[in-house]
């Protein structure tokens, strides 16, 4: 098969902007930052949940479409619980975000409230995944729920 001298640049220049723009959106999402901004338990019936309150600061004049934030919630490396939110669009500057972990397993419920009512704060392991669509940047990070504990009442 032939190709034209044109096309054949014109294929160059095409694989060239994809490339560019898959480096611009990785650029990106290091710029995003993530933090807590605050914790929350709650309790409905026999479920019990944590309400993490995250602050996403997107510093860039463009908005970054997040396609899916999942994760998973640990204490002392035991799995409590999986999360996913929903699309998110991330617009410049700061932007807050809930996530609500939901704790249906009875000997985490029993070991929070435990530690909650003697004053020993857990400290949460949060593994977290962001999908941008092409690619998605993990993160790992703890959540000293002690930070909180004036909102935990």
């Amino acid at each position: 098969m032939n190709i034209s001298k044109p096309a054949k640049i014109a294929i160059v220049v095409i694989g060239l902007g994809i490339v560019y723009r898959l480096y611009n959106l990785y650029n990106l999402s290091n710029i995003v930052s993530y933090s807590v901004a605050g914790v929350s338990f709650g309790r409905s019936g026999l479920k019990f949940s944590v309400t993490v309150k995250w602050n996403i600061l997107n510093p860039t004049s463009t908005n970054v479409k997040l396609k899916s934030i999942v994760g998973k919630l640990f204490i002392n490396n035991n799995w409590v619980s999986d999360f996913k939110g929903p699309e998110l669009d991330v617009k410049p500057g700061l932007v807050s975000y809930n996530t609500t972990f939901n704790i249906d397993n009875l000997g985490a419920v029993t070991a929070l409230i435990s530690a909650i009512s003697a004053k020993k704060y857990p400290v949460f392991n949060v593994e977290m995944a962001t999908d941008l669509g092409l690619f998605a940047v993990k993160n790992k990070f703890n959540i000293d729920t002690a930070e909180y504990a004036n909102q935990l009442v």
